[in-house]
């Protein structure tokens, strides 16, 4: 419902997402740490609605410092749980879900192949 910060999609500079789902708190940890943001705002991630919204603004803010592409190459190489919210055709690019084959070719005789 995006009533917890830590899981919830958020904007980047260039108008794109991001998806967020650091539920557990190793995961949390993870995400402030590489957005270089203070690991007492994991407090606020179960806490009262001001302390969720702390966090959650914090995020927001991080988030819109960089476009999509670039925190994507930002988490590469760390499991904290984000990964870009693709758009269009974008998804037809994805390598775990192409390397899962998860599109294949068809003919239509409407719409060619």
């Amino acid at each position: 419902t995006g009533g917890l910060p830590q899981y919830a999609t958020y904007a980047t500079r260039d108008g794109k997402l991001l998806g967020v789902a650091a539920l557990e708190p190793k995961f949390l940890a993870r995400l402030l740490e590489r957005l270089e943001l203070p690991a007492e705002l994991a407090a606020g991630a179960l806490g009262d609605e001001a302390a969720r919204e702390q966090l959650a603004s914090a995020l927001r803010a991080r988030f819109l410092e960089r476009d999509r592409d670039a925190w994507v190459a930002r988490f590469a190489d760390v499991d904290a749980c984000v990964e870009p919210v693709w758009e269009g055709d974008e998804v037809f690019a994805d390598p775990q879900l192409r390397a899962r084959g998860c599109f294949v070719a068809v003919d239509d005789a409407r719409l060619g192949r």
